[in-house]
């Protein structure tokens, strides 16, 4: 997802690996500089589905550094955000038959 190629899709995967990958390897402030990056992205494309997955991996992060505060921090956000991700309003049609 580049300004140049607006049609190419989000890694994910890839990006979600990596930052496992740095934290496995004892890596934790690359990683973590990683998903703050990673999240930003997906914050200005409104990408919820892979902030949720972002959340999670720095999460795992914060765990295995120990910092029980932050990881739960961030698994306290993840159920925030998908709560609120998932409040789609009635569509017109829902609207009207209630209204009947």
């Amino acid at each position: 997802m580049s300004k140049d190629k607006p049609d190419v899709a989000y890694p994910t995967i890839a990006i979600n690996a990596k930052i496992e990958a740095l934290g496995g390897l004892g890596r934790n402030q690359e990683a973590l500089a990683l998903a703050s990056k990673a999240m930003q992205r997906a914050s200005n494309y409104h990408l919820a589905g892979h902030l949720y997955e972002l959340y999670q991996a720095r999460a795992g992060v914060y765990g295995r550094m120990g910092d029980w505060n932050r990881a739960s921090d961030a698994r306290s956000i993840i159920g925030s955000e998908l709560a609120f991700s998932c409040q789609i309003p009635p569509d017109d049609n829902q609207r009207s038959s209630r209204s009947a």
